[in-house]
């Protein structure tokens, strides 16, 4: 049964967003079957929807099945394949893949860098390598090969003009005194 709320958040989503009932109806059924039954959820979906310019239950399908391929692939190149991602990773999933247009291909080179660098899977981590890569102007993998000469190019640049004293004062081991005291046994 559907509360008052309910009613009035369906009747906005048909009045004012112009969807049709064969699109809501979808809309609860995505929802209901992924576990989310909240108003509020299901609300959010419709609003992502109506921004992508999903118009027709057939398009709400194709844009879900396409992002379920996208999660699934991301869970998995994290080691996370035995379950659904939850409501955090999906938003940064979406971000990846919806907001920045990445490519499966981009991401789950990230996904792969974080687990190189960190050695366990973080979301966050390679949320922050992504934005790194859209702020650059990435669109594929040959600009993240360029980004990494350009990278490598500055770090021997910061390398070669560090002076040389302290380039042999890294290098070398420092060791330090350590008094020597002898003990006698007392034999008590």
């Amino acid at each position: 049964m559907f509360t008052p709320r309910d009613c009035e958040v369906f009747a906005y989503l048909y009045g004012q967003l112009k969807m049709n009932a064969d699109l809501l109806e979808y809309l609860v059924e995505h929802c209901a079957q992924a576990g989310h039954t909240s108003i509020r959820y299901i609300e959010t979906v419709a609003l992502d929807w109506h921004r992508q310019g999903i118009k027709t239950a057939v398009e709400a399908k194709e844009y879900s099945a396409g992002f379920q391929k996208d999660a699934f692939a991301v869970m998995r190149a994290f080691g996370l394949g035995d379950r659904r991602p939850g409501n955090v990773e999906r938003e940064y999933i979406e971000r990846w893949f919806r907001t920045y247009g990445f490519t499966k291909e981009l991401v789950l080179e990230a996904c792969s860098r974080t687990l190189a660098a960190i050695h366990s899977p973080s979301f966050q981590y390679a949320d922050k390598i992504l934005s790194q890569w859209k702020e650059a102007g990435v669109t594929g993998m040959d600009s993240v090969r360029k980004l990494d000469e350009k990278r490598a190019a500055r770090s021997k640049e910061r390398e070669d003009k560090r002076p040389a004293r302290a380039k042999s004062q890294n290098r070398s081991t420092t060791t330090s005194r350590i008094p020597t005291t002898t003990m006698r046994w007392s034999g008590r």
